[in-house]
């Protein structure tokens, strides 16, 4: 977003253009009608500004720390760091072998830097991850790790969880009742 428009987006101004800027901006305007009937809702999130998703990201990167940290799944990434060592290609971590910046190239998410051709060593890094992670089961075991975990993250934000199925169900109504009276 531009510069020029982050005052009326999150309400640091007080006009823009000769017009008022609503109480907490433009974002503020669209949740106020968004959460329209679930005002005590977004309170009991103790968060005004939260949008219902924060609460599901928080849990889940809070999943993959634990998964991360778990012991069961380092010992299988210690495995996947050997077989990659064998093959030449010694990173710390799949996401180091994901991350490496000479693939950076390969992939462009912009017109202003177009992808560059795929090279051999990175098709081969890519053949040797992969034949590495099927080796260990690393995927498994991180499925496994992140199903169990995450069922203990419902069963402990399980309030918290109510709350915001609730919100959404709520937004979405007044999304949509919105969108008819706007066609």
């Amino acid at each position: 977003m531009p510069d020029k428009y982050s005052g009326v987006y999150d309400g640091s101004a007080d006009l823009f253009d000769g017009r008022p800027v609503p109480r907490g901006g433009c974002h503020g305007e669209v949740m106020r009608r968004l959460d329209r009937s679930g005002e005590a809702l977004r309170r009991s999130l103790k968060d005004e500004a939260i949008v219902p998703w924060k609460l599901l990201s928080d849990i889940e990167n809070t999943v993959a720390r634990t998964v991360a940290s778990d012991h069961r799944y380092q010992q299988v990434e210690q495995r996947w760091r050997d077989c990659m060592s064998r093959s030449g290609r010694p990173y710390a971590s799949p996401a180091d072998a994901e991350g490496d910046p000479r693939w950076a190239r390969s992939v462009s998410i912009t017109d202003e830097e177009p992808e560059q051709p795929v090279t051999r060593a990175e098709i081969e890094a890519a053949v040797a991850d992969e034949k590495c992670r099927d080796e260990v089961n690393l995927p498994g075991m991180a499925l496994a790790l992140h199903a169990a975990y995450q069922k203990e993250a419902i069963k402990a934000h399980a309030t918290e969880l109510e709350r915001v199925k609730k919100l959404l169900r709520i937004q979405f109504k007044n999304s949509s009742d919105i969108a008819r009276a706007n066609p």
